[in-house]
């Protein structure tokens, strides 16, 4: 699972296929420890500035979360 922040939605033509895509910014992986401790409640990643950017299919988005600033 990665965790990424959705910049842009957007429609690809592809082979003649319409795709509907967003890109997405991703996230580090989780602080292994916190996730660890709090029994895989508690995943804190930081954002990777737009260094990491991945094109996906929309239909790959699993679920909508917040990351909270601390």
């Amino acid at each position: 699972i990665e965790v990424g922040e959705v910049l842009f939605y957007f429609q690809l033509k592809i082979n003649s296929i319409q795709k509907n895509v967003a890109l997405v910014s991703l996230y580090s992986p989780p602080d292994q420890q916190l996730l660890h401790i709090s029994s895989g409640l508690v995943w804190s990643s930081e954002p990777q500035d737009n260094h990491l950017l991945k094109v996906i299919d929309v239909k790959t988005i699993l679920s909508v979360v917040t990351m909270v600033p601390y």
